[in-house]
């Protein structure tokens, strides 16, 4: 961006300075390119934004990159990328009659109107030329067309999936600015021809009493009535209009203009201030470039100087300057607030002048000259604040629908967490109106994960407090839920949003319509993961229970007819018994099922697999109305009874199911702690918890766990090789678990390595890795790999064998290893406290945790020790 800026004002310095100046260039162009010219023509060069077809090299014609700000930037992305790198850039233009446009295929279309008015251009900026060719081109709707660089040759369709179309007869190109209609389809090019057309430059007259609408050309502001232009701004500083469009493209920006009859400059209210003679001429003037918007504002302005002003956006009210020291709040004006000056949204509500916002103001309005009164009781100003200004907010393009957060006022298309006043805004350019009430309820905003291909959100709660005011929270306790989403029956499209369906409803106030719109999620920590099963349902229509099946990325809209167990993992409804059933496999006889009984929030056990005794965990909601697949890994307490470890299913398409065995003398090494996410370690039918160090780890079932700083997870790690993996636990695709180290795989076994790393840096705290001059030991086993230390008597390392040999005499390798966040040494330091037992979890700029709690703890020993001596 810094290059384009500096690029952009290298263009404007070759517009001053070769042949004529910036605005002779924009004003007296060479004689607009036509299509028969430049059909015709065969030489070509760039000069600063202009591209000049030669004669014998003088220049004849010349099209403009500045049609619009739109292109204005795209010319400047154009120029400055392909100049500096020195490489070609080609260019479509679209040519009308004497006007020419840069398109750009990602969204540009082919038509029957436009197809014979295009021209391809190769141009090379570092050698300054262009030259026409013929181009086969391709736009986003998969027209395929042929471009003729020759009078001789026609552009032609070469394929189209449709009949090629005509042009949408309500779109204008660059509907608001280039061109004037004058009748018979003929249009003109109104930045080419303003002296030509007699649009005269714009008055403070011109714009106090009429232009609400603008729009952007070159370095020109044109004020219309209806789509013709009446008058212009010509934006002759021109340095500071580039920084501002180029800064502000996406966002917008806010210009000062000062108006003095027959020249209009932008002005930075950082060196300019308002005085008498001058805030009469003031208008300001906002643009969304996103939306193609701009409009006159009403604003409150803070010059270099202090003063504040109001400037109008109509003949009716005065500019006029504003007192800031008043201290009484009253709504539209300024407040003297804690020795700040701040703007005043209510009569008891201000914020600091520059709250970027946007906010929505209280509508108590009692004069009419307030600041913002939009003279009608029924609308609520939305104003933006910048740093030097305050002004009202352009709605966002997408959305004009606004939540309000009833502390602040800060408006919002969207919502966060917070108290929100009761009813949402609708808001356009005059401001915002009621628009209706926010539903109570917990809802999910869903979203796909494309690269682990599920659904996933987060889950909203919105519940009314005293004040009537909406409170927005992210609190819904660990369950199975299902949520019910709204639905487009012609495409079978559903929303983002999905509504909760609490237990007690599913018994009373449900229809078929409702359970075959909904998904069902796994939530755990308000991150909600979808899953699959049953929900069982009383259909207040045909007032019976029914039981529907709910499959990964659909709906729950399959009805269970079993009436008994005849297949494993189903759930019906026993109408005898009034009980809901899971049917599972038998774990000792092959297709014969076993029905459990569903009860509240219980976990279930299916067997999926005779050979290995591997099995599904399925869980039940706390109203005893759904069963599904469970996404819990670690290890698990099944029913008071015995130890279960779930691991997710690594043969699942989706990993959104767990896959469980039962704890034996078979399940060694570490797991993960269903609940806390902490190491435990499984020997001989019994697991210890409390393990707590940094590195890799592993088990009997082969799933890698990653822990740092106190916190453990499981770690993806699938190789071919070692490549890029050094000093990592891998799993090759043999499933087989080894330890990667001088790009060399080393198998885990039952006897203990120890590796040596001389191009450590321990800042970075093992298994996190970067590179250094510090030296450590790594020490491997078949379940683990950590950071060794070592006591004060040290250790002797036989580099050969990566193990170690007696102490005493040692005739290898001698190192001293005080801990993780210090170098191993050749030689004991006395400085150190060797930590044989690791107690360390992160070291933080060469200075351990451990040694960071003993410092905290020596200084608190201090501070008492004085205090009892003072006291």
């Amino acid at each position: 961006m810094i290059i384009q800026y500096f690029f952009s004002l290298w263009i404007i310095y070759n517009m001053i300075t070769l042949g004529h100046s910036a605005k002779d260039k924009i004003l007296n162009f060479f004689s607009p390119c036509s299509e028969e010219t430049l059909r015709k023509g065969d030489d070509y060069c760039i000069d600063g934004v202009f591209l000049n077809v030669l004669s014998n090299s003088d220049v004849y014609c010349s099209l403009s990159f500045i049609d619009s700000i739109d292109i204005f930037i795209k010319g400047i992305n154009y120029l400055s990328d392909n100049f500096i790198s020195n490489t070609n850039k080609t260019f479509v233009v679209e040519l009308d009659g004497s006007f020419s446009r840069i398109k750009d295929l990602d969204d540009f279309y082919f038509t029957k109107e436009n197809l014979p008015s295009l021209a391809f251009f190769n141009c090379n900026f570092d050698q300054k030329i262009c030259v026409q060719q013929n181009a086969t081109l391709i736009d986003y709707k998969s027209n395929k067309v042929y471009i003729a660089s020759d009078e001789s040759e026609e552009n032609k369709l070469l394929e189209s999936p449709y009949s090629l179309s005509h042009q949408d007869e309500n779109i204008i190109i660059n509907e608001k600015c280039p061109t004037i209609n004058l009748g018979f389809g003929k249009y003109v090019d109104i930045l080419a021809n303003i002296k030509y057309l007699k649009i005269p430059p714009c008055t403070n007259e011109d714009l106090e009493y009429g232009g609400d609408n603008y729009c952007f050309l070159g370095i020109f502001l044109f004020v219309l009535n209806g789509h013709s232009p009446y008058c212009y701004i010509n934006f002759y500083d021109i340095n500071h209009f580039l920084d501002k469009i180029i800064n502000n493209y996406y966002s917008g920006a806010v210009f000062v203009v000062e108006l003095d009859r027959s020249l209009s400059r932008v002005k930075d209210l950082e060196d300019y201030y308002f005085t008498k003679k001058n805030l009469p001429l003031a208008v300001v003037i906002s643009c969304d470039f996103n939306q193609e918007l701009c409009i006159q504002q009403e604003a409150i302005l803070n010059d270099y100087k202090s003063n504040y002003v109001y400037v109008s956006n109509n003949e009716y009210k005065k500019n006029r300057f504003l007192d800031s020291s008043d201290y009484f709040r009253k709504t539209g004006y300024l407040v003297n607030y804690n020795y700040s000056v701040n703007f005043c949204l209510s009569d008891t509500l201000s914020i600091p002048f520059g709250s970027e916002g946007p906010y929505l103001m209280e509508n108590n309005f009692e004069d009419y000259n307030d600041p913002f009164n939009p003279f009608d009781k029924n609308i609520y100003p939305l104003i933006r604040s910048a740093e030097r200004i305050i002004y009202k907010e352009i709605p966002v393009a997408y959305s004009n629908i606004y939540y309000v957060d009833a502390e602040s006022r800060l408006a919002s298309p969207s919502y966060s967490f917070g108290t929100y006043f009761n009813k949402t805004f609708s808001c356009t350019l005059d401001g915002c109106t009621i628009y209706k009430d926010i539903p109570l309820n917990s809802y999910l905003n869903i979203t796909f994960d494309y690269q682990n291909y599920y659904y996933w959100g987060y889950a909203t709660t919105f519940k009314n407090d005293s004040f009537g005011h909406v409170i927005i929270s992210k609190k819904i306790d660990d369950d199975i839920y299902a949520f019910t989403f709204d639905v487009n029956v012609n495409n079978n499209n559903y929303n983002t949003y999905g509504k909760l369906i609490e237990h007690e409803d599913f018994m009373k106030n449900l229809s078929s319509k409702d359970i075959n719109h909904s998904m069902l999620f796994n939530c755990k920590n308000n991150i909600c993961i979808e899953t699959k099963g049953f929900i069982k349902y009383k259909d207040i229509n045909k007032n019976r229970i029914k039981v529907n099946f709910c499959e990964y990325h659909t709906f729950c809209n399959v009805e269970v007819t079993s009436t008994e167990c005849d297949k494993a993992n189903i759930a019906y409804y026993n109408t005898h018994t009034s009980k809901f059933i899971l049917c599972v496999n038998d774990e000792k006889i092959k297709n014969q099922y076993n029905s459990l009984e569903i009860n509240e929030k219980e976990l279930y056990l299916s067997l999926k697999n005779y050979d290995t005794m591997k099995y599904s965990l399925i869980t039940s909601d706390s109203g005893g109305n759904i069963i599904a697949y469970s996404n819990e890994v670690g290890v698990i307490n099944f029913k008071n009874d015995e130890n279960i470890i779930c691991e997710k299913n690594r043969n699942s398409e989706t990993l959104l199911s767990s896959e469980c065995i039962k704890q034996n003398n078979s399940t060694e090494g570490f797991f993960l702690e269903n609940k806390t996410y902490q190491l435990v370690y499984c020997d001989d039918n019994e697991c210890e918890s409390n393990y707590s160090k940094n590195g890799y780890f592993t088990n009997t079932q082969k799933f890698i766990i990653k822990c740092f700083a106190g916190r453990c997870d499981y770690f993806t790690n699938n190789v071919i090789n070692c490549t890029g993996h050094d000093l990592e636990m891998v799993s090759l695709s043999n499933e087989n678990i080894a330890f990667c180290y001088n790009n060399t795989i080393h198998a885990l076994t039952d006897k203990t390595h120890y590796f040596r790393v001389n191009d450590f840096n321990v800042k970075s705290t093992f298994p996190n890795k970067k590179q250094g001059s510090d030296t450590i030991l790594i020490k491997v086993n078949k379940y683990s790999v950590t950071q060794y230390t070592t006591n004060v008597a040290g250790v002797c390392y036989n580099p050969l064998t990566y193990e170690f040999v007696n102490t005493d005499n040692c005739t290898y390798e001698k190192y001293y290893c005080s801990d993780i966040c210090n170098s191993c040494t050749a030689t004991i330091d006395t400085t150190k406290t060797y930590l044989q037992s690791n107690l360390i979890f992160k070291c933080s700029s060469g200075i351990s945790e451990y040694t960071k709690l003993k410092n905290k703890l020596f200084l608190i020993l201090v501070i008492s020790i004085v205090l009892f001596m003072l006291f």
